[in-house]
Formats: structure tokens, C-alpha cells, sequence
């Protein structure tokens, strides 16, 4: 009898723990969120409180990046849960989301249109969260400070917002060092853990960055050759993202001979600097003139002495000659609190130069074939203004300036991604595409016939058609970054 008992209590227990266990499934009706993954409470979580719903066939597709359509959804949701304590809103009848973009619009919480379908950056999707609740939700948790996060510098287009969500403790970066990968899609299982972080204080992450200071950073020079006048030894100082963008459009790409370039199968190498490195330090540049036939050299130390910055070069075995005339460039990278004091009079910024450097070595009668790189070229209207451009000399160019012989090229364009606008050329233009990181102000020609101008960065395999000179990073994102514009490209 009392072994009956003992065995009656077990399978009520048993009973009552695999109900308890049916419950607690049921409580989340996705069939790809096990309750074993990390993300599980965060899932739950967003979808007990009506922020999620996820697919019809009841899967949440966690591995899946975000769009920008589920971006807004998200954001219409918890701002109507934070003011109102419940979520009303439902989809639209023409696009799913068309609801809750005009909540969003409404609200103010965007201004600008995206491509609702495209997966949304991290940058992206945090341009969004960052007004999706009242300024009071996001009281400072951490001592940021402007510059800590060690990829993102005060000119990026989202700084504003991406450090505000730091301080907020809503967002910890990748890595140990805070890293924010603004350029990567977010999947939605990390979603989740922003969501709960959004609407509860308490979820929010303490955090302190420590960028470790840099004493000196020192890059190998890098060669360009020219065929024609160049200008004398300069030196640069460059304090902004934006000067180094025009040191990048005076110096890159400087190969004019097309014959001798193919023949010589010569690479462009541009020098390229971390964004973060520019917070906090300042870049010197010096392009040293080595004449006929190259000297490899070396950057060896930079030191302050009386006030002046000192480079010291390291000159190795001649190099082979390559072109009648060549120039080399080395950069030093110092913090700015070394610099007190230091005497820059003969230093000069990129855009001091730019202008009058375009105008003397870059006129129809420097190049070797008539056709020279130069912002008298063609012509770009962005809607009604008239932006400069330098452009490249290449057949992609010359097949476009073709078409604006015949007549106007006028293209819509569409914001993309929250960093470009592209439009439909019509034509396919000659396209030799190389893996390019692009920055704002950069033209280029992508699949053959798309041109794409930007107002941030991306990464991918494009043909270069030229870069906005007298716009910087910022002004860029103005022009671009608040919905569709027409470009026409014009002698």
C-alpha cells in the first residue's frame, strides 16, 4: 500500500512538471527559439510586452538580420508602449509597415526615408532607436566620453546617436574595446537584447572604455608617380576626417598616362587611417619629391623638438625606376596633447591647397592625352546645387562624359542603407570594379549601370567615377541623408 502512495506522489509530480514544463513553452510560440539560447529571456521578453510577433509560420528567424522595415516596426512599437503602456498599432494594407513608418513619421521619431526591405546597419537601425522614446528614457548610465569609442569619431553621420545609447547603457560595442562596427547588419537575436535594454532601465549595462593612448603611430610611405608638374614638397596637417579625405583627393589615383599605367600593371594603394585615430590625434603628412626613378624609404620617428615636428627617414636601396618624375608620402599620427606649442607655420591643411593645386596641374594642357582628372570637366547638380568634383580618368568617365556631350544625364536617386544614394544610369558604362572602401563624397559606378554617390561608408567592389571636394563628411550626409535626390551630370 505505502509503495502504491510513493508511486501515486511521483507521477503527480512528474504530472505537474511536465505541465509546468508545457506552460512555460507555450508561453513563446516561436518553434526556433529554444529556451536554451542566450537570447531566449530578451525574445520573451520583447514578445510578452507586444513588441515582436514574429513570422506566420511561427518561427522568429533569430539568425536573420534585421531590415529596415522591421527597424521602424520596432520603434513605432516601443514608442507607443513607453507613452501609452500598451501596443495598438497594427500592420498596413498596402505594405506591411506603411503603419508604422507614418507612426514613426508622426512622432518624429525619422525624417528620412530608407530602403525599408534592405538589412539595416548598426548604424542604421540606431539612427532609428536613438528617437524612438522620449529624451528622459535615455539618462546617461556611462562616462563616455566624445572619442572613447574607438571606431566611431565625433564626424561620423551617427555619433550623435550611437553615443547616446553608450552612455545610456543600452549598447556595449562588440568587443572589450567597445568596437561598434557601424558598417554591420545586426541580426534579430541581438535585437532582442537592445529591445530590453530599451525598455528597461534596470537591463542597462555599465560600461567604461579606455582607448589606450598612442605615442606615436607611424605609417610606411606610400608612392604615386606623376607625368607632368607636380608641386614642391608639402607638409600637411590634418585634424578632421574630412582634411584627410582631400589629401586623399589631391594625391590618389595620380597615375595620368593610361598606356604606361596598363602596361605597367601599376596598383593604387591608398593610404588608409582608422577614423578613430583621428579623435584625440592629429595627422602630419609630408610628400617628399625623389625625381627621376624612386628611393624606398622609410619613416623611422617623429619627434618635437623647439616647437617643430622632426621626421627622421630611413633611405634603403634604390628602388626600380618607374616614371620619369614620382613622389613619395609619409604620416606620423600624434596625440594631440603632444603638440602644445608646436610651431605649424609651414604646415598646411589639404583644403588651403586644394583648390589652386586643381587649378595648376590639373588644366588640359598638363595631361599627357588631353583628357585630364579635373573638377571643369563635368558638371553634378545634387537637386538644385552645384557640388565640385574631381574626377577619375578612366573609360568609365569618358563613356559618361560621351552621354553629356549628347545631352544631360539626369538620374533619381534613392537612399540606400543609410550611407549612399543610387540610381539607374540606363546605360552600362565600361566598369572596372576593385574592391574599394568608399567614404563620403566618393561617385562610383556599381554593376555597370547604377552610379551611387555617398554620405557615409561601405565596402564592396565598385568602378570609381570621382569625389565631392567642398563637402565635408557632415555636409554630405545633409545633402544626402534626408530622402531621395535627382543628380544630373552635365559639360
Amino acid at each position: 500500500m505505502r509503495r502504491k502512495v510513493i508511486r501515486m506522489i511521483i507521477s503527480v509530480l512528474l504530472g505537474l512538471t511536465m505541465m509546468t514544463t508545457l506552460s512555460f513553452a507555450a508561453d513563446l510560440p516561436f518553434s526556433d527559439v529554444p529556451d536554451s539560447e542566450w537570447y531566449y529571456n530578451d525574445v520573451k521578453s520583447a514578445y510578452e510586452t507586444g513588441l515582436i510577433n514574429g513570422f506566420e509560420d511561427d518561427t522568429f528567424r533569430p539568425d536573420e538580420n534585421m531590415t529596415y522595415a522591421q527597424a521602424i516596426k520596432l520603434a513605432a512599437c516601443m514608442n507607443q508602449k513607453y507613452i501609452t503602456g500598451s501596443v495598438t498599432l497594427v500592420n498596413g494594407s498596402l505594405q506591411w509597415y506603411d503603419s508604422y513608418v507614418a507612426y514613426a513619421r508622426e512622432q518624429k521619431i525619422i525624417s528620412k526615408n530608407y530602403d525599408w526591405n534592405a538589412p539595416a546597419t548598426r548604424a542604421g537601425y540606431v539612427e532609428i532607436f536613438s528617437n524612438a522614446l522620449p529624451e528622459v528614457a535615455y539618462k546617461s548610465k556611462n562616462n563616455i566620453l566624445d572619442g572613447d569609442i574607438p571606431d566611431v569619431t565625433m564626424e561620423h553621420p551617427q555619433a550623435t546617436d550611437i553615443y547616446k545609447l553608450y552612455r545610456a547603457g543600452i549598447l556595449t560595442g562588440m568587443d572589450k574595446k567597445g568596437t561598434f562596427a557601424s558598417k554591420r547588419y545586426i541580426k534579430r537575436s541581438e535585437v532582442s537584447a537592445i529591445l530590453t535594454r530599451m525598455m528597461n532601465e534596470s537591463a542597462r549595462k555599465e560600461l567604461t572604455l579606455n582607448p589606450q593612448p598612442l605615442d606615436e603611430i607611424l605609417y610606411e610611405l606610400q608612392t604615386h608617380e606623376y607625368y607632368d608638374e607636380k608641386p614642391d614638397t608639402e607638409k600637411y596637417y590634418i585634424p578632421s576626417v574630412d582634411e584627410l579625405n582631400s589629401f586623399y583627393a589631391i594625391y590618389s589615383d595620380a597615375l595620368r598616362d593610361r598606356e604606361i599605367q596598363d602596361q605597367r600593371d601599376v596598383q593604387k594603394k591608398p593610404l588608409t587611417l582608422e577614423e578613430y585615430l583621428l579623435s584625440g590625434h592629429s595627422v602630419f603628412i609630408q610628400v617628399r619629391e625623389v625625381g627621376s626613378g624612386s628611393i624606398q624609404m622609410k619613416l623611422k620617428s617623429v619627434s618635437l623638438e623647439n616647437h617643430c615636428l622632426n621626421f627622421v627617414i630611413d633611405e634603403k636601396h634604390p628602388y626600380t625606376q618607374t616614371a620619369d618624375m614620382a613622389f613619395w608620402y609619409f604620416v606620423a599620427v600624434l596625440p594631440d596633447d603632444q603638440l602644445d606649442g608646436l610651431d605649424l607655420s609651414d604646415w598646411k591643411l589639404p583644403s588651403d591647397v586644394f583648390q589652386s593645386y586643381a587649378m595648376e596641374t590639373m588644366n588640359p594642357e598638363s595631361g599627357t592625352d588631353g583628357t585630364v582628372r579635373g573638377q571643369e570637366e563635368l558638371k553634378l547638380m545634387i537637386d538644385q546645387e552645384v557640388v565640385n568634383v574631381i574626377w577619375e580618368d578612366n573609360d568609365a568617365v569618358r563613356a559618361l562624359r560621351e552621354l553629356a556631350n549628347l545631352h544631360p544625364v539626369t538620374i533619381k536617386m534613392s537612399a540606400y542603407g543609410g550611407f549612399e544614394q543610387v540610381g539607374a544610369l540606363g546605360k552600362s558604362l565600361p566598369r572596372n570594379d576593385v574592391q574599394t572602401t568608399a567614404t563620403a563624397g566618393d561617385i562610383v559606378l556599381y554593376s555597370g549601370n547604377q552610379i551611387v554617390v555617398f554620405y557615409g561608408s561601405n565596402s564592396w567592389a565598385y568602378t570609381r567615377l570621382g569625389h565631392i571636394s567642398n563637402k565635408s563628411a557632415q555636409e554630405m550626409a545633409e545633402l544626402l541623408g534626408n530622402g531621395s535626390v535627382t543628380i544630373t551630370i552635365s559639360k
